[in-house]
């Protein structure tokens, strides 16, 4: 049995032909050019592991991709899912949808609302972010702010966050003053 990393276009002559040194060559040269496409496609399935890559391997991959928003201390589900979607945010980029990817992929629940949705000045929006019971700390909130400024609009403006509990029904709202140093979050 002929097998399709090693064989050869010979193999499936079976006359006198397949001793003619310019049908070997061209034989030669197409298998050649075959295991290095194999050799490839090989290394492309890494984008389909990404369930069963160690976590060194996702920062290496992460940092290769430039995936939006990531950072090492997240937990691996995290990480994966980051990784996951940073080919297709890159066709979003700009638009709300990759500020809803990047908020849900970091806290798990959370989207956008756009100016005309509450009533805002154009080309401003909020965000709204559901934190677990134990709170957000200040280094989440950079990370989420860091994100958000990456993927959004160019001409659109970020005028609050809201983070809210809904098992303890507590509401944050952050506010967003230009950099990120200056962020502040207090009760409502």
């Amino acid at each position: 049995m002929t097998d399709l990393y090693t064989g050869q276009l010979t193999d499936l002559l079976l006359n006198e032909a397949r001793y003619n040194p310019e049908i070997q060559a061209i034989a030669f040269a197409v298998r050649e050019e075959k295991r290095r496409i194999m050799d490839e496609a090989a290394r492309t399935r890494t984008m389909a592991m990404i369930d069963m890559l160690p976590e060194k391997i996702l920062d290496v991959l992460a940092a290769e991709l430039r995936t939006p928003a990531y950072s090492e201390s997240y937990p691996m589900e995290t990480k994966r899912a980051l990784i996951k979607g940073t080919l297709t945010f890159y066709k979003k980029l700009g638009t709300p949808s990759a500020v809803n990817w990047v908020i849900q992929a970091i806290f798990g629940n959370g989207h956008v609302e756009e100016w005309f949705d509450y009533g805002g000045q154009p080309y401003y929006f909020k965000l709204e972010i559901e934190v677990p019971e134990t709170g957000i700390t200040a280094e989440q909130q950079a990370e989420i702010l860091r994100g958000v400024l990456f993927c959004k609009n160019v001409r659109s403006w970020l005028e609050n966050t809201d983070y809210f509990n809904e098992a303890t029904a507590e509401m944050y709202i952050g506010t967003y003053t230009g950099t990120i140093n200056r962020l502040e979050v207090w009760p409502e």
